[in-house]
């Protein structure tokens, strides 16, 4: 049997300075990653990072000397709303990797992204016909968050994308087993999920008991974690992995790498706190937060 691995990388913004930390930590012990990777699935800044390594066109040793000045240019405040202007973006991405079609990659990508008009999750995929799109605006497509970089229009194919992550795909766990099982049945599968940190919204029941209905509707639009919803996709989406990966007789292992944070550095414009994202994400780097089989 093949054994394919497969990197997930989730949206965060400008947290994703501790996503990058674990790449590197993974290319320094496993090599290039885009000849490691058998397929690449990212969300938001996750499709940011993910995009770049599996271009081969970008070391993570250099995405590391880049990425705090990348940030900072592509979140300089602008007049107006949406706050920040996404044509900031597409003057690093081409200093970086150029005008590259997303068939271009060295290994497989799958981009997430949400049309607005159907409501619904897409997935742009390298080894489809998405493949002839440009790299850099299936990108954009992903990283669509309103209010910071608002919506991407596109009048070709009638419609209008949003941040991959403002459905259940900020962590596309499902969508990248479902490709698994479509590319390589008869594979045994590992998955390298990284996220971006998160905040415990764990409430104690003394708490939780007293809140009444607006507090209840505050849990439930919690702007911190993008809302309740995306808070259970994270643990529910790890949570079937799991119990996928314990009955599977090792077709499915998995190394998930995450941090708890604290609550004023759970911000997608942190720019001011990348200093404080590049020591999570080496703490990250270190030990999975979550793995199977089990690490000792």
């Amino acid at each position: 049997m093949e054994n394919k691995r497969i990197l997930i990388c989730s949206g965060g913004g400008c947290k994703g300075y501790a996503q990058a930390q674990v790449l590197k930590k993974l290319e320094k012990d496993q090599g290039p990653l885009h000849e490691h990777y058998d397929l690449v699935c990212g969300s938001s800044v996750g499709a940011i990072n993910g995009s770049m390594l599996a271009s081969g066109r970008i070391t993570m040793d250099r995405l590391e000397i880049i990425y705090a000045p990348m940030i900072k240019k592509v979140f300089k405040r602008k007049f107006g709303i949406p706050l920040y202007d996404r044509k900031n973006f597409y003057d690093v991405w081409m200093d970086e990797i150029g005008a590259i079609k997303l068939g271009d990659c060295l290994t497989k990508l799958q981009i997430t992204s949400v049309n607005l008009c159907d409501k619904r999750n897409h997935f742009f995929k390298s080894w489809t016909d998405d493949g002839s799109q440009l790299l850099a605006a299936e990108v954009a497509k992903s990283f669509a968050a309103p209010f910071y970089f608002g919506t991407f229009i596109d009048t070709i194919n009638q419609c209008v994308w949003l941040d991959g992550g403002m459905g259940v795909g900020n962590i596309p766990v499902a969508y990248a087993l479902v490709e698994a099982e479509l590319l390589w049945p008869k594979g045994n599968w590992h998955f390298d999920i990284i996220g971006c940190g998160f905040v415990d919204q764990s409430i104690p029941f003394k708490d939780a008991k007293k809140f009444k209905v607006f507090r209840q509707l505050g849990q439930y639009f919690d702007l911190s974690d993008a809302g309740l919803a995306r808070s259970q996709v994270r643990q529910e989406q790890i949570g079937a992995l799991d119990q996928l990966a314990k009955a599977s007789s090792n077709k499915i292992t998995y190394k998930y790498y995450d941090a708890v944070i604290p609550e004023k550095f759970d911000k997608l414009d942190g720019v001011k706190f990348l200093d404080e994202y590049k020591k999570i994400g080496i703490e990250m780097a270190k030990k999975p937060l979550q793995s199977f089989p089990k690490e000792i």
